[in-house]
Formats: structure tokens, sequence, C-alpha cells
């Protein structure tokens, strides 16, 4: 009875196993989470928006919790946009030391469909997509490799 009382409290004072709580205990002063996701089952991604600036990581488990990727030898550049009407065309350039893990696109904190043209150090992703809602959208690119992530997150306008 005792060891049960003993290990349901060590158990309560552990950060929560899933990986919205670690966004909300992560998220910056004022920000709301717009995106929480598991890529794999030791990867993830999360974001989160002030309402002026978009920020992003990428997530590890580690030691039983969802923590702050190791960050290094993976990066992405600022993205290149062009909007149409209701359409978007979302391209990101990819720098790596190693061969990609794993590469994706949110857009409000959903996947989009992505193009994904990796090369041995540099590679493109790319994302198409049309009949946007009307007004401001927080999108977000992920890469990973063995050892390391990186996230970046933008917005963009539909007017």
């Amino acid at each position: 009875m005792v060891v049960a009382a003993l290990a349901a409290v060590a158990l309560s004072a552990a950060p929560p196993a899933d990986i919205a709580s670690a966004a909300r205990r992560l998220a910056p002063a004022g920000a709301r989470v717009v995106l929480a996701q598991e890529r794999a089952w030791d990867r993830g991604v999360a974001a989160w928006d002030d309402g002026r600036t978009p920020t992003a990581t990428p997530l590890e488990w580690r030691s039983h919790a969802w923590r702050r990727a190791r960050r290094g030898g993976v990066t992405l550049s600022a993205p290149i946009l062009r909007i149409t009407g209701r359409s978007v065309y979302q391209e990101v350039h990819v720098t790596m030391r190693q061969r990609l893990l794993d590469v994706a696109m949110f857009v409000d904190g959903r996947p989009v469909d992505v193009l994904s043209f990796p090369g041995p150090t540099r590679g493109e992703v790319v994302s198409i997509a049309t009949n946007f809602p009307r007004g401001r959208h927080v999108a977000v690119a992920y890469a990973a490799i063995f050892g390391s992530a990186t996230a970046r997150a933008w917005t963009f306008r539909v007017r």
C-alpha cells in the first residue's frame, strides 16, 4: 500500500507524456499552441503564435518526457511564398549534413501534402495548396536528421 502511494506521488511529479501538454508547458508567455504533432515515437514538432510572430521548435522524447530537440546539422531557409488568389505556393530549402529522416510542412496545425526533393546535402520541400480561407495563416516547416532536428514558422495572409 505504501509502495503504491509513493509510486503515485512520483508519477504525478513527472511531466505529462503527451506532446500537447509539452507544447503548452514550453509555450512562450502569451502565445497559443498552433501545432503539437508527433512525427515518430521519439520526434515531434510544436509551434506557437502570439498574434505577431510565430515560433516553432522540434521536440524529442528523452528521459521520459518531450523536450526541445538538439539542433545542428540541418537548417531550413526562409520560405519562398507565392500567393495567387486563394492558392498558396510555399518552398523551403533544406541543408543537411546527413540523410533526412523526416521532413514535413503544416498550415494552421494541419499537415499539408509536400513534394520533397532531397539530395545528399541539400533539398527542397514544396507545398501547393488551393482554396485557402481568407485571413492570416501560420505555416511550419520541420526537418530531422539522425540526432537533431529543426523547425521554422512563418505567417501569410490570403486576401
